[in-house]
């Protein structure tokens, strides 16, 4: 487990956020107080590492009356958007470098 929250932390989580989001992977939908009661962490604490975690992409977020239910997102789509932020990064690259033979 510790493995997949250092590979979670390079790819730009932080050490709490990649724990919230493993559990949301490994229940699937659920509200933020089950996954505080799981991790032993306060509610609001989870909502927050929630929250941020819908704002990189990586889980959803579903109001069902009063409360919010989490889902995260498949390894498979955060290695899809890996891969389309690789692109960005080599289509900059290669702008960069025609734009430096200019000079």
């Amino acid at each position: 487990m510790q493995n997949l929250i250092t590979l979670l932390v390079q790819f730009g989580l932080t050490e709490r956020e990649a724990q919230v989001y493993l559990e949301l992977l490994s229940l699937g939908s659920t509200y933020a107080s089950v996954v505080a009661n799981r991790l032993d962490i306060s509610r609001n604490l989870v909502r927050y590492m929630c929250q941020q975690l819908v704002k990189k992409g990586m889980c959803t977020e579903t109001r069902k009356g009063n409360a919010f239910l989490y889902t995260a997102q498949s390894p498979e789509k955060l290695s899809y958007q890996l891969s389309q932020e690789e692109k960005k990064l080599k289509q900059r690259r290669e702008n960069l470098e025609s734009q430096m033979n200019d000079f």
